[in-house]
């Protein structure tokens, strides 16, 4: 399958083995190029973690519609694009992720490690400008590798507006 749409998961999962689609994964036969979440999927409101949601999808090569998950109770998000894309060489795509409503997350750790990894025409990096992370405890190897063989990435994340008063409390 080339297409994945996400429209059986369970509420509240919080593992990756826990989607349902660790078949699709690099660890696969036939790993997903592409994912794709629909507008439509109602059961992706309410989620608690999406820790590993994405992750080890290292064949994939397209990801649309994270704008569609609904962020706003997750307490973890740490691992979900882990090596997403790390074997496509041409990948440039990155998720929508402009919208979402961290505000409740503690946890972000390698969220973007090995993103992109051995692409040489990632250009981009994920829109995290406005997130409220006040609640954040961890964001620990963040974008680590973000693109490391990309010969155009120019780009770094925005995190100017972001307050880390309680992120810095731990150190």
């Amino acid at each position: 399958a080339n297409r994945t749409v996400f429209d059986n998961l369970p509420m509240n999962a919080t593992r990756s083995n826990q989607w349902g689609y660790q078949s699709l994964t690099s660890k696969s036969k036939h790993p997903a190029k592409s994912v794709v979440i629909d507008k439509s999927v109602e059961n992706l409101h309410g989620l608690i973690s999406t820790k590993g949601m994405f992750e080890n999808f290292a064949y994939c090569e397209s990801i649309t519609g994270t704008e569609y998950l609904d962020m706003s109770n997750v307490k973890d998000a740490s691992f979900m694009f882990y090596y997403f894309g790390f074997n496509v060489e041409d990948l440039n795509c990155v998720p929508n992720t402009s919208s979402w409503d961290l505000s409740n997350v503690e946890s972000i750790d390698y969220m973007f490690y090995d993103y992109g990894f051995y692409s040489k025409t990632l250009n981009k990096v994920p829109d995290v400008s406005n997130w409220d992370v006040s609640k954040l405890d961890s964001a620990e190897l963040l974008f680590y590798y973000y693109g490391s063989g990309s010969e155009v990435l120019a780009e770094v994340p925005d995190v100017s507006k972001w307050n880390t008063e309680n992120l810095l409390q731990r150190q």
